[in-house]
């Protein structure tokens, strides 16, 4: 929420809650589409725009072109924080009005609300991936284990494929024969990495 702030505050300026109306919203949504995808962790972009200005950022990358942007669902998420925030100002009477932030979610939410859900996965997917066949050609345990251990943990892939084997523990060592184990994925070596503090959690 810090970061999603500061670009409000060098796009549109620092102004009071209640400043921020429909029109300065509108050119911050306007402006935040040629904010670079993950500005941190691509090399290039970090060491080219480390610690610039959000606007001056987004000014560069419209001249520029050719740059990958910040997609839809970046951009909301943007907008969630930002309402989460407005909300609290409004609950606690830093803002005399709702800020029309919460109204754009609302909005985002109910544009076509009886839309089928896409799955990740089709039937058809998830026969292919869960064969018990298939598995039975598989020797090599980085081929036989992540797809097992994504469905019963719902861990992310890239959290799996850190795995060591001591990082399968029993949870019960007082009763072996129940077989029950716990897939500790936190940040016990410099090697694996979560994507966000709440990731650190036995499974």
């Amino acid at each position: 929420t810090k970061r999603v702030l500061q670009m409000l505050i060098d796009i549109c300026g620092d102004r009071a809650p209640d400043d921020y109306d429909a029109e300065a919203i509108d050119y911050f949504e306007s402006r935040i589409k040629f904010l670079p995808l993950n500005p941190d962790k691509v090399k290039a972009h970090r060491e080219r725009w480390v610690g610039q200005n959000f606007a001056y950022i987004a000014n560069e990358v419209e001249l520029l072109g050719g740059v990958k942007t910040a997609g839809a669902t970046t951009i909301k998420g943007h907008f969630e924080r930002l309402a989460s925030f407005f909300k609290f100002c409004r609950e606690r009477d830093y803002m005399g009005r709702s800020s029309p932030v919460a109204e754009r979610i609302k909005k985002s939410r109910s544009v076509n609300p009886d839309a089928p859900k896409r799955l990740a996965f089709d039937t058809k997917d998830l026969i292919a991936i869960f064969n018990p066949q298939t598995y039975e050609s598989r020797n090599l345990p980085h081929t036989f284990w992540p797809p097992l251990i994504a469905l019963y943990t719902g861990a992310r892939c890239n959290e799996i494929a850190q795995l060591y084997l001591d990082d399968v523990l029993n949870d019960d060592p007082q009763h072996p024969d129940r077989w029950r184990f716990m897939i500790r994925i936190g940040p016990n070596r410099p090697d694996q990495r979560l994507k966000n503090q709440f990731g650190v959690d036995p499974i």
